[in-house]
């Protein structure tokens, strides 16, 4: 397996003085360059999308170009700054925050996508900028083996494979967008399902009516000094069709004050027409008179 050192040595590139190139302006880097000697190519030139977010990534990559190009405007509301060249057969748009900027790769790839909107795949060429300060010593070497490793594997890439890819902003607008024929598609597919389920509503038998709920309620009083267990059938004024639910709950109650309050009412027998209603005390309890409400209800 290639070290760190391997991909310098393949490149010629000395990691220190990558690192070095970090304190020189962007106009200064590996390549001393004329900007009135540098080509300039048109936005939809550049297919290959480099991210580079520390300075040692950003100039390590811009050493790895066979040719660097003449820089070109930023789109709207891309803060983005750019080193633009070749590398092998690719035009390479190589992004990288400003000064002092704290931007995360996916937020650069984002921005450049405004501004080249022919980019066919993006490379991010990091070293892993979160780890701890002793990683700083071979920042310059894992970041000469990031880039040597992803031109590399452009020289794979042929120009005319890379051509036959969509675009990323096609990919994402396919994506957030379907097309008028999909549109339609769905458009029919819910008015089939809409018909079917009209169809089944239809062949669906009537609900039944509502039965009518029949409720009726009365008052019973017990003759003078009551057996301890008393029962009276009450009779409905209106037969039910169906056994109704009776209620019933002591009302009123004249008793000796000499004894305990002992009373119970319960419902018994209940059928279509009435029902049984006892009344019953024990004890010491001395009852005069009872009076009891009841409630019944059903169809």
């Amino acid at each position: 397996m290639a070290t760190n050192r391997d991909w310098a040595a393949k490149y010629d590139i000395n990691p220190s003085s990558a690192a070095d190139a970090t304190q020189r302006p962007q106009s200064g880097s590996g390549h001393e360059t004329n900007i009135n000697s540098l080509r300039r190519l048109s936005y939809d030139a550049y297919t290959v999308g480099w991210t580079a977010v520390l300075n040692t990534e950003l100039e390590t990559s811009r050493l790895l170009l066979d040719e660097e190009h003449e820089l070109l405007p930023s789109g709207e509301k891309d803060s983005n700054n750019y080193i633009l060249g070749r590398m092998g057969m690719h035009n390479v748009a190589i992004a990288f925050p400003g000064s002092g900027a704290d931007t995360y790769a996916a937020e650069m790839m984002e921005n450049m996508l405004r501004t080249f909107r022919n980019i066919r795949f993006g490379l991010l060429v990091g070293v892993g900028g979160g780890a701890p300060v002793g990683f700083i010593v071979w920042q310059p070497y894992a970041a000469v083996a990031a880039a040597a490793y992803a031109k590399d594997l452009l020289r794979v890439a042929k120009p005319n494979e890379v051509a036959a890819l969509p675009t990323v902003v096609d990919i994402f607008t396919t994506a957030s967008k379907p097309s008028l024929e999909d549109q339609v598609a769905e458009l029919e597919l819910q008015l089939k399902q809409l018909r079917s389920e009209l169809s089944e509503l239809a062949n669906k038998p009537a609900p039944e009516p509502p039965k009518e709920i029949q409720f009726e309620s009365g008052k019973w009083m017990s003759v003078y000094e009551p057996p301890k267990v008393l029962e009276h059938r009450i009779t409905f004024t209106k037969k039910y069709t169906s056994v109704p639910v009776v209620i019933a709950s002591i009302s009123s109650g004249d008793l000796d004050k000499a004894g305990n309050f002992r009373l119970n009412v319960e419902v018994k027998s209940v059928d279509l027409e009435g029902f049984e209603l006892k009344v019953m005390t024990w004890g010491d309890t001395k009852v005069y008179s009872v009076g009891v409400q009841w409630a019944a209800f059903g169809n």
